[in-house]
């Protein structure tokens, strides 16, 4: 295996990973306040942390959110939502770009 590749992903576990993601992207994208957005963000990294899902974890690690800047919720919750969409895609996860 090449340097920074990972596993292919069980193509089941992906179909149902991905729309439970997206959803919880989107919550996160519509929280109000930082305080609003903590328990979604913990609940993201959990789900990347079970998944092994390396980049996604990294994103949610580095994520500190300003609690004067709502929009940067929905920042974050895009940039998740494409990477989950991306690993989807590639069946695997591998370092990203975006993180």
């Amino acid at each position: 295996m090449l340097p920074g590749m990972t596993m292919p992903l069980d193509p089941e576990l992906l179909a149902a990973f991905l729309p439970e993601w997206q959803a919880m992207a989107a919550r996160l994208g519509e929280a109000k306040d930082a305080a609003a957005a903590q328990p979604v963000l913990d609940g993201l990294r959990a789900m990347a942390e079970a998944m092994e899902l390396a980049s996604l974890k990294a994103m949610l690690d580095g994520a500190v959110l300003d609690p004067f800047d709502p929009a940067q919720a929905a920042g974050l919750a895009g940039a998740l939502a494409r990477r989950a969409a991306a690993i989807a895609a590639a069946g695997a996860d591998a370092p990203a770009a975006e993180a």
